[in-house]
């Protein structure tokens, strides 16, 4: 049976048994910032984090998705990536994730610094963890999955209200994203501004602000001049 034609009594006995018997090991360990913006995650349906360069949105949000995956709180995570180029891909050869391979290498290789590699390859060839074009997200619903919207500042405003009314019972949606990063050849066409803006107006919907670089220390002087 699909885990997602499961009665709710069901559903929940399965997530018991998915349940890690031993702590879940990642590769780096969060800060007490970090921390405070995984709880808030936990207890919001949708979370937007933003925050400069270097301050490990991608970092934060896989790790928590990949928290709720292997604790079978939800049953997949879906990566939502703008592709600025130009979202018509259809001139790219071969199936849809070689496709998107090449606009999602930075959160897969983020993923695979975060855990296991073998792991997170395994989770791609079950279908536990899949690539979602934006153009394709029209009409999908979200469900019992994590959805990391990356990038956002680099997706329409049609484009986030979109993604936005894909939400159902049992999905969680995590944007990342950064004003100053925007890529778009129409810098005011960005969306995320806006998305920004309805954080305190709507329950459940909460915004986090890191501030803490990961990075070499060289870019917080870079951006100063930037």
């Amino acid at each position: 049976m699909s885990d997602y034609n499961r009665t709710e009594s069901a559903q929940e006995s399965f997530k018991e048994k998915r349940k890690p018997k031993s702590p879940i090991k990642y590769k780096i360990a969060l800060s007490e910032e970090q921390r405070e913006a995984k709880r808030m995650i936990y207890e919001n349906q949708v979370t937007i984090l933003y925050g400069v360069a270097g301050t490990s949105k991608t970092t934060l949000a896989s790790i928590t998705a990949l928290d709720m995956l292997f604790k079978g709180e939800v049953n997949r995570i879906t990566l939502i990536r703008p592709t600025v180029a130009t979202e018509n891909i259809g001139y790219l050869k071969g199936p849809l994730q070689e496709k998107m391979s090449p606009w999602f290498v930075p959160v897969i290789e983020n993923l695979y610094d975060i855990y296991d590699r073998k792991a997170i390859d395994k989770l791609l060839e079950d279908g536990r963890l899949r690539f979602l074009p934006l153009q394709f997200a029209q009409g999908v619903n979200f469900k019992n999955e994590v959805v990391i919207f990356e990038e956002a500042e680099n997706a329409t405003q049609v484009q986030i209200r979109m993604a936005l009314t894909r939400i159902c019972d049992g999905a969680k949606v995590i944007f990342t994203g950064d004003v100053a990063q925007i890529q778009l050849k129409i810098a005011n066409e960005s969306g995320f501004s806006k998305l920004l803006s309805i954080c305190g107006k709507i329950d459940n919907l909460a915004c986090f602000e890191l501030t803490e670089n990961r990075r070499s220390k060289i870019v917080v002087d870079i951006l100063e001049h930037y």
